[in-house]
């Protein structure tokens, strides 16, 4: 996969916070289709590990461009 907004995530990320950051990405996939994926990122115990989960929402997305439209 490749993040089409590469490092944005890092640069909005606040190391020194136990925070949990929600990001959403569109990326191209390894077959050649592009899927959104809604980012969860945690900074964990010594503020240096991330810790990352990521869920498909291009259904979602879809679904909200075509309300959009209509």
């Amino acid at each position: 996969m490749v993040n089409q907004d590469s490092g944005s995530v890092y640069e909005n990320f606040d190391f020194e916070n136990d925070l949990t950051v929600h990001y959403e990405s569109k990326v191209l996939c390894k077959n050649g289709e592009y899927k959104w994926l809604e980012w969860n990122i945690k900074n964990y115990y010594d503020k240096e590990t991330l810790f990352f989960t990521a869920r498909d929402i291009t259904s979602k997305k879809e679904y909200q461009k075509e309300r959009k439209i209509t």
